[in-house]
């Protein structure tokens, strides 16, 4: 190979090698952003999720009690 070939291939090489280096931290910095985007969406759903389960506790416990105290008055009846 002629010493200028050869000089444009090493050359040639090393931009490659550059440009892949560039696109693997593009490529690391972007999944960072989509992870972290990921595990913020994931726990603001995990808090509402925790709150819908804790007003269906509330809304259950309120049912129970309202209906233990309808079946100890059931057998009196009181209009109004």
């Amino acid at each position: 190979m002629r010493p200028f070939v050869e000089r444009r291939t090493k050359f040639a090489r090393s931009v490659d090698e550059y440009d892949s280096e560039r696109e693997k931290s593009k490529l690391k910095e972007l999944a960072d952003i989509v992870q972290e985007s990921i595990s913020r969406t994931a726990d603001d759903a995990q808090r509402e999720i925790k709150a819908d389960i804790q007003a269906s506790r509330r809304t259950l416990s309120r049912l129970l009690k309202d209906y233990s105290n309808w079946t100890d008055k059931s057998l009196i009846y009181r209009p109004g």
